[in-house]
């Protein structure tokens, strides 16, 4: 893989072990990798046109490291993870923000903590990237046995991220909120847990991880409601169907539900989504919750765009996985912030689904 320039900042957190710490017998106590390299063979999807992302996957090793007296920065928008040399740790950030990391505009620390974890730089607050890829970080660090005395976020907007914590057994008063720009939080012992989206986007042990302790650790409400269900992006910001009525009418003539889900409790996701027996539903968010869903169920996945990681969760739990292609449509943005900000144009276009095409898939699984 060929990567942008570093600015002689560490590409990966290990180059930094390897460059301070001498000796290997006390590099392995500051560095532990905790799951393997791994790579994987996937069919490609069915379908009306659907993806080939190719028959493999592959994955990088998953680690949790210790930074002595290692800083978190936040500037107006970013989150960096920075050494006590003030280097930028490139693999504990997005590649799209490492330019952004000026390390002579950092201010002095305004908190200093005895030990602290970051657990933000993969969209915190978007539900799927909450469970596959901040979530499964701190499954890291418990796994490897630390101590943190603060989990540090960016400001949380959703019920639902209290909810999950609390189930980890992470109580309000460990949990450290930065909102304000330029801040500059100091630890004695900063421990840092790889992102698992840059890993190879949903690797099957933070899959696992997920399903195991949300959903076996709970008794499951079967709602025969929601054997058929349509999920509805209606209050989205992007990524909606533009001809959402047609098809919302089309699927109820074929006995589906509509849901919409923001508003709704962890356990009235899981609960909804392990009832299901075919799900169609627009490309987004909602659909992590397909990790709770029992093996054999049918999912249709509309959308113009789309990336792999609920092709690989469908994978993972011999799920039916059916992807509809669909034609982008006009996105209505009443403010230039909104239409600046989020996802690249291509990934929040709204688009169109074509009747035909959808009834055809349906044919194929029987309905």
């Amino acid at each position: 893989m060929k990567h942008k320039k570093t600015n002689n900042n560490y590409l990966k957190t290990k180059d930094w072990i390897n460059t301070t710490i001498n000796s290997s017998e006390l590099a392995s106590s500051y560095y532990k990798e905790m799951f393997d390299e791994e790579i994987i063979e996937v069919p490609i999807p069915k379908g009306v046109n659907p993806p080939n992302w190719g028959a493999y996957r592959k994955f990088t090793k998953a680690f949790v490291a210790t930074i002595d007296n290692g800083s978190i920065w936040k500037d107006n928008f970013n989150f960096f993870v920075v050494t006590p040399d003030k280097k930028l740790l490139c693999d504990l950030v997005f590649e799209g923000w490492w330019d952004n990391f000026i390390p002579n505009n950092m201010p002095e620390s305004t908190l200093n903590i005895s030990s602290a974890t970051i657990l933000t730089g993969s969209a915190t607050n978007n539900y799927y990237h909450w469970l596959f890829d901040i979530l499964p970080r701190i499954h890291l660090i418990k796994l490897n046995g630390m101590e943190v005395e603060k989990y540090v976020f960016e400001k949380l907007k959703w019920p639902i991220q209290f909810e999950t914590l609390e189930k980890l057994g992470i109580p309000q008063k460990k949990i450290l909120q930065i909102e304000s720009p330029n801040s500059h939080i100091k630890a004695d012992k900063l421990i840092v847990a790889s992102i698992p989206e840059l890993s190879g986007s949903c690797p099957k042990w933070a899959n696992d991880f997920v399903r195991e302790t949300f959903l076996n650790s709970k008794q499951i409400a079967k709602i025969n409601e929601f054997e058929r269900i349509y999920i509805s992006r209606e209050d989205a910001n992007w990524r909606k169907v533009s001809n959402e009525e047609e098809v919302t009418n089309y699927l109820v003539k074929k006995g589906f539900k509509k849901v919409a889900l923001t508003n709704m409790s962890l356990d009235e996701q899981i609960n909804i989504f392990n009832s299901a027996q075919i799900i169609v539903s627009p490309n987004g968010a909602q659909l992590g919750n397909l990790v709770f869903c029992n093996p054999g169920a049918i999912i249709i996945e509309l959308f113009n765009q789309t990336t792999g990681e609920f092709f690989n969760i469908s994978h993972y739990l011999k799920l039916d996985y059916f992807h509809l292609k669909c034609k982008a449509a006009n996105n209505q943005f009443k403010n230039k912030a909104l239409h600046d900000s989020g996802p690249p144009e291509f990934l929040r276009n709204n688009f169109f689904v074509n009747i035909k095409e959808l009834e055809y898939i349906l044919k194929l699984v029987g309905i």
